[in-house]
């Protein structure tokens, strides 16, 4: 049985789970709920001012570890499918171009 306990971001660690989507206190969404806590999440609170969070205590759904497990192949398929994109491929063709050119030109200076 899991429940919800507001922990301080002095006290967490990682690998505590999120229990629900964490925002600065300007609106935008620092933390996503289910989220594994990593050292760099836990600096990103403190870095937006955040004081403490909702985490998740207690045995876990299956569907909640499955969600956890898969995220970041999620994540990884969707970096995939943007950066197979001709969108991108087309944006990135005219940045190294233009790159190209201004170290060019820098070199008359």
């Amino acid at each position: 049985m899991t429940r919800l306990q507001i922990v301080n971001v002095e006290e967490l660690s990682e690998d505590m789970v999120v229990a629900d989507d964490v925002y600065s206190k300007s609106g935008q969404l620092i933390l996503r709920k289910n989220s594994k806590l990593t050292r760099q999440m836990i600096s990103h609170l403190a870095y937006y001012h955040v004081t403490s969070i909702p985490i998740t205590v207690g045995e876990l759904s299956e569907a909640t570890k499955y969600n956890i497990a898969h995220k970041k192949e999620v994540e990884q398929n969707h970096i995939n499918k943007l950066l197979d994109s001709p969108e991108y491929r087309n944006f990135r063709k005219k940045y190294l171009n233009k790159l190209a050119n201004a170290r060019f030109l820098m070199r008359f200076f």
